[in-house]
């Protein structure tokens, strides 16, 4: 009897008690809120289910990547959504990198007045909230800008309040312009096995793209006109872009400076000394034993801001970029479709974080302080 006793005090302890009550509790809540939501889309007739996925979506949208008219489905118009918000994020993205790197270098490694002018910009961001960067971009292009008439032309670049308008190619050329382009790639990675001595694939990669840019300088162009009142042809990218991107972009950018300043700053001082020791000049320093550490150091806190600026992309409601929630809401409000919807915003952006967080692990490998010593 003392031996059963023992066991059942040993089973049914204080700590699994608490944990059964609380799952006991859990439960009850979820199933409680379960049958009060059946409960209550029955009152209002209100089906539930994603069928009304494949209903005729019945409204536009103003800003597309991909095609859409108001004839085509609900799932349709929430595609366009999920685009336009990995468009967004994926340009905010590689500005917040290189605002972060450059000014992270500079307060690193910079003379007093770059040091200077670097903090102020990271306090002016950090303090100031995100949503008033996001009113105050905005109303730079809608109000600070110029008319198309008064448009600021940049060569073929116009910039004005109906927004940026660059050139786009009008076909893929001949065989000149791709042979340039290749040439150009192969000289960049020649050029880069010289300088670091070793072959590397982030500065393969860079090479390529070095090469498509060139070939893409080399089509034939469709300029922006002046016709009327406003420009035609180009490639127009509009106000609510714009500021959505520099908004998050310069906000987020103060952060990712000081994650790059403490990853330099804490780097050891005895790798210097060693490296400047057994030869390596400057460049072979920072680019094979400077970067590589820091990189697998940053690489937690990027991912972090990368899924940050991700979610954050949701206030573009503010200005009228049409994004996933945007679009949702649209849905939403004529669907009635409430917990359909929620989780389908729920799941996208639970998807979108481990898809970059996989992304990550992939790209950097383990996080630095789980790195093998």
């Amino acid at each position: 009897m003392q031996s059963l006793s023992r066991l059942l005090r040993r089973g049914f302890g204080a700590e699994r008690i608490a944990s059964l009550l609380l799952f006991i509790l859990i439960f009850g809540g979820v199933a409680l809120a379960s049958v009060n939501l059946s409960a209550n889309l029955r009152a209002r007739n209100i089906a539930s289910g994603f069928g009304y996925l494949s209903q005729a979506a019945g409204f536009e949208i103003g800003e597309t990547w991909i095609r859409y008219s108001s004839q085509m489905t609900i799932g349709r118009a929430l595609l366009v959504g999920l685009v336009n918000t990995l468009v967004a994020s994926t340009a905010i993205g590689i500005l917040i990198t290189l605002i972060g790197l450059c000014a992270g270098l500079v307060l690193a490694f910079g003379g007093e007045f770059g040091r200077a002018s670097v903090k102020r910009y990271v306090g002016l961001t950090r303090n100031v909230p995100v949503l008033l960067h996001l009113v105050v971009w905005y109303a730079l292009f809608r109000e600070g800008l110029p008319p198309p008439r008064g448009a600021f032309t940049f060569g073929s670049i116009v910039l004005s309040n109906r927004g940026l308008i660059l050139p786009i190619p009008q076909g893929h050329g001949g065989l000149i312009e791709p042979a340039i382009g290749l040439a150009t790639a192969i000289g960049m990675i020649v050029v880069t096995r010289l300088f670091m001595g070793r072959w590397s694939k982030s500065w393969l990669a860079a090479s390529i793209i070095g090469g498509i840019f060139v070939w893409l300088l080399l089509l034939p162009m469709n300029a922006p006109v002046l016709r009327g009142f406003n420009y035609v042809g180009g490639w127009v990218i509009t106000p609510e872009f714009c500021a959505l991107v520099l908004a998050l972009a310069f906000y987020t950018g103060g952060y990712v400076t000081e994650i790059v300043r403490g990853s330099i700053e804490s780097f050891p001082r005895g790798q210097v000394e060693g490296a400047f020791a057994l030869g390596l000049s400057r460049t072979q320093f920072f680019f094979l034993v400077m970067t590589p550490q820091i990189a697998r150091g940053i690489a937690p806190a990027m991912v972090n801001q990368y899924v940050n600026v991700t979610k954050a992309t949701s206030l573009g409601i503010v200005v009228g970029y049409p994004d996933l929630v945007t679009v949702s809401n649209t849905a939403l409000n004529q669907t009635g479709q409430a917990v359909e919807a929620i989780a389908l915003i729920l799941a996208t952006y639970l998807a979108i974080s481990l898809a970059v967080s996989f992304v990550s692990q992939c790209v950097f490998g383990e996080p630095a302080e789980r790195a093998p010593r």
